[in-house]
């Protein structure tokens, strides 16, 4: 393998790899979104517990089409009603 413009063989795969990993990543994080995002319908995720290791655990809340203001509200009242917005993780 000829070395790129910008380094040796391993930095280059290095870098390879480190896109792959981010673009897992983001696959990962991005999987209960994107159907709101192909769909265009607003979602929200907000904090509504924590597991038996003390990470939050998000309550996801979708509307349908033009209702992102009412979709704030009932979150904005959730977390009037709760206050797991003010937790920290451990």
């Amino acid at each position: 393998m000829e070395p790129g413009p910008s380094g040796s063989p391993q930095a280059n795969e290095a870098r390879q790899l480190s896109r792959y990993i981010a673009a897992a990543a983001a696959a990962t994080l991005t999987a209960y979104t994107s159907p709101f995002n192909l769909t265009g319908l607003p979602a929200i995720s907000i904090p509504c517990g924590v597991d038996a290791n003390g990470l939050p655990i998000g309550l996801q809340l979708v509307a349908g089409p033009w209702a992102e203001p009412r979709l704030l509200r009932i979150a904005r009242a959730y977390e009037r009603a709760t206050s797991w917005h003010e937790r920290r993780p451990r």
